[in-house]
């Protein structure tokens, strides 16, 4: 009796043991307090609606368990006073594909519009689809139409203040905008890039022009900017290279650096004397600007404002200028007079190199100095007039020279056929023997300036003393051959040229003694080759003398061959070619480099194009090799060859044998097919394998082979244990838990008269092993469920129930 009360109680704690442990492990698979702190953190997040769903997921539907969470959620959050409800106006909301955010009461700003819109109108009002409550669209938010490649036109209502940052950047197919009265700014990058845009005007309202508000627009033509506009930002049309109509309003006091730098249509602009401020390079590049009026405000024409302005043939420059920037109207060509005004101080570095038109230049006596290079390369310069400044010294007035910089006039024209000219201080009348000062005191003045030599009669190039009239059309004249490399002038390049008169056969070697005509440029292969007259190399560059000395330029352009970032040596036949523009690249030797093949010569070190060796230069060329990859098997093969009786790796298979797991499982999977007609009975061994599972009666858990997901660490090595968040391995092991005890209880009220004997425990335990490792992560999870479920009924109900019947039978 004693016995039957232990067995009685052991059954009681297996069962009760059982059903607590399925509902705690049931209720601890949601994990409440985890789930709400993850929902609570979460940016943007709402704590009670994403908790509640996850309840009703969970527990399919179950009104109870949603609502006991969804409480627990609501005093994890502090209840829903920071939630959203139909009560609330909503932060923002969508209407088709735009995106609109609330930005006060009764106004939003557009944020986002769609990528495929091909025409758009920004609504002066719009709805909430939610609240059905109306505001109005102040506001554009930045890059709202970034990359909208589709879009061609876009019109924007005055109730909306500004065209934010790159609002429209990159819209490449955006050709008509049309911009309301009310709006007051265009922000930096607005149009950036709107490749197709052909026009812009500029509503009155509009107070500025941001940086590079419309820079890349590469076929726009004109811009007009109505009354009201004041500032004109950095780099505001950079690159508008069809821009050639500009209008600026009369109330501009700032026009940006670079602000139409690289507009190389434009030809013509008047500066309203409002604007206070030319920023450098405002007009850089602008190769067809023919005229320019500045306005009487600016004090100061900037660094690079006009450079390269190829086609300036004059400008006014008032008489408000103090200063003449560095670079300002470098490589002018075509300009040739310049009127310096009386109050300009200073002439900075390289104000007016290359201008080759230049013939004449009058200096006022407020210039006090010029900067280094600031007229070099003026090859037409012939005429310089300087009115002198004098001082008070030693109770006299004495001429004070103007200070210059190094190679301040250095050009090819010869110092006997300039023209120097000194006038009085008010500019009006030239010195001369009678003047005061006279014309003597100035050119001992000039003479003792330490130009280098202070003993010739010269000063930085121009001759002190009587020059000849350079107008006499009977002179020899001369002709200068510039060589530009590149587009970098270059006055050490070593070549030799000489001329051939047009229709004749009149060669000329002396470049200093060249009468009339017009006369074809041939380099010759050296000085000898020029004396000789030996046939040289057409430049396919013209050059005409008529009553003066006459200059020409020739370009040469380089051609670069890579590999890769590295350019080929001079010591390889790859080496860089400098070639006469309009001639043909030569294409040199295939180069050759280990364990790669050439394949051609491309464009671009990333680019596939074949370059064409047809194509006549007119630019400086990058040419890169292109490879090929050897295939492996062409040096291979050979050495292999011999090898291959080598490969007994085949018989290697063996391997599979040496993995001994698997022959012994192939009778626990092979026999299975049977085993559904036959019930496995007749295999008497296989029950002996599982017999291991009897360690359960200390109460572990059997170890089943090929499981390997449910032990307790992983191959990887890395620890199974559950961390905060992460409830996969939880929700396993708590199903597993669940449908175990949920068995239990079954087999408990529906079995509890029929017991189980232990040769039927071992043979169900080895047909759920043998069925678990025939399947995957799942099929092994039910395997483990079914056979604790099983062993826990065993020990407490059926091995108890048979041993009682056993005893009732002694």
């Amino acid at each position: 009796m004693i016995f039957m009360r232990g067995m009685q109680k052991k059954k009681r704690f297996y069962r009760g043991l059982a059903v607590l442990m399925s509902a705690i492990l049931l209720a601890g698979q949601y994990d409440f307090p985890v789930r709400a702190e993850e929902n609570a953190e979460m940016p943007g997040s709402e704590a009670r609606g994403g908790i509640a769903e996850t309840g009703d997921s969970v527990s399919g539907g179950d009104a109870g368990l949603a609502g006991t969470i969804a409480e627990y959620a609501d005093s994890v959050s502090g209840g829903d006073e920071s939630l959203p409800d139909d009560n609330k106006d909503e932060v923002n909301f969508r209407i088709g594909d735009t995106e609109f955010t609330v930005i006060s009461d009764d106004q939003v700003e557009l944020t986002k519009a769609g990528t495929d819109t091909l025409e758009y109108k920004v609504p002066d009002y719009v709805q909430s689809p939610r609240t059905h409550k109306e505001y109005r669209v102040t506001s554009i938010g930045e890059q709202a139409f970034v990359d909208c490649e589709s879009l061609e036109s876009i019109l924007i209502p005055g109730g909306v203040k500004r065209i934010g940052y790159c609002l429209f950047a990159n819209c490449r197919s955006l050709k008509s905008v049309q911009l309301q009265e009310g709006i007051t700014a265009i922000e930096a990058g607005a149009f950036l890039d709107c490749e197709c845009l052909e026009s812009i005007l500029i509503p009155v309202s509009v107070l500025s022009i941001g940086q590079e508000a419309f820079s890349g627009c590469i076929r726009m033509e004109s811009a007009f900017m109505q009354s009201g506009i004041k500032d004109i930002g950095i780099r505001a049309f950079y690159g508008c290279r069809n821009l050639k109509d500009v209008r600026l309003s009369d109330t501009v006091i700032n026009i940006g650096q670079s602000a139409f730098e690289d507009c190389e249509r434009l030809e013509s602009i008047e500066i309203p004397d409002s604007v206070l401020n030319i920023g450098s390079s405002s007009f850089y590049g602008c190769k067809n600007l023919k005229s320019v009026k500045i306005s009487e405000s600016i004090t100061s024409v900037g660094d690079w404002v006009f450079c390269e302005c190829e086609g300036l043939e004059s400008i006014e420059i008032p008489e408000s200028v103090i200063t003449i920037g560095e670079g300002a109207f470098m490589r002018c060509r075509a300009l040739k007079d310049v009127r310096i005004p009386s109050q300009v101080t200073e002439i900075a570095d390289k104000a007016f190199r290359g201008c080759e038109g230049l013939g004449s230049i009058e200096l006022p006596s407020s210039i006090e100095k010029i900067g280094e290079a600031a007229f070099t390369s003026c090859n037409s310069l012939q005429s310089l007039k300087i009115a002198v400044k004098t001082e008070e010294a030693d109770g006299r007035k004495r001429i004070k020279p103007i200070s210059a910089g190094e190679g301040a006039f250095d050009n090819n024209v010869s110092g006997s056929l300039r023209k120097l000219t000194f006038l009085t201080e008010d500019g009006k009348t030239e010195l001369s023997d009678t003047t005061v000062p006279t014309l003597e005191a100035a050119r001992e003045a000039y003479q003792n300036v330490n130009d280098g030599d202070v003993g010739d009669n010269y000063w930085y190039g121009w001759y002190l003393g009587e020059a000849p009239d350079i107008g006499d059309k009977d002179l020899i004249h001369s002709v200068t051959i510039q060589v530009y490399i590149d587009n970098e002038e270059q006055t050490d390049h070593g070549r030799s040229f000489m001329l051939k008169k047009v229709d004749e056969d009149t060669w000329v070697t002396d470049l200093t003694r060249v009468n009339n005509g017009i006369y074809e440029i041939y380099e010759a292969a050296d000085v000898q080759s020029r004396a000789a007259q030996a046939a040289g190399l057409d430049t396919r560059v013209t050059v005409e003398v008529n009553g003066q000395d006459a200059v020409a330029r020739v370009d040469y352009y380089t051609v670069t061959f890579y590999d890769g970032d590295m350019a080929y040596s001079d010591d390889t036949p790859q080496r860089q070619q400098t070639l006469l523009k309009g001639y043909l690249a030569v294409r040199p030797v295939d180069p050759v480099k280990e364990g790669v093949v050439f394949r051609e010569w491309v464009t671009g070190a990333q680019e596939e194009e074949a370059f064409d060796f047809n194509r006549e230069l007119q630019e400086k060329t990058a040419i890169y090799a292109a490879w090929t990859v050897k295939e492996p098997e062409e040096p291979d093969n050979k050495p292999e060859e011999p090898e291959k009786p080598e490969e007994p790796e085949k018989p290697e298979e063996p391997d599979t044998p040496e993995e001994p797991d698997n022959k012994p499982e192939e009778p626990d999977s092979k026999p299975e097919g049977p085993e559904k007609p036959t019930e496995p009975d007749n295999e008497p061994e296989e029950p002996e394998k599982p017999t291991e599972p009897d360690a359960p009666e200390e109460g572990n858990m059997p170890e089943i082979s090929g499981i390997s997901e449910v032990s307790d660490k992983p191959s990887g090595g890395e620890s199974n244990e559950p961390k905060t968040g992460d409830a996969s391995h939880v929700e396993v092991y708590a199903t597993i838990a669940m449908i175990a005890g949920m068995l239990y209880l079954l087999l408990y009220f529906a079995d509890q008269e029929r017991g189980m004997t232990e040769e039927t425990k071992k043979e169900l335990v080895s047909v759920l092993v043998r069925w678990a490792k025939r399947g995957g992560r799942l099929r092994r999870y039910a395997a483990i469920a079914a056979i604790f479920c099983l062993l826990c009924y065993y020990h407490s109900i059926g091995k108890s129930h048979a041993l009682r019947k056993s005893l009732e039978r002694a």
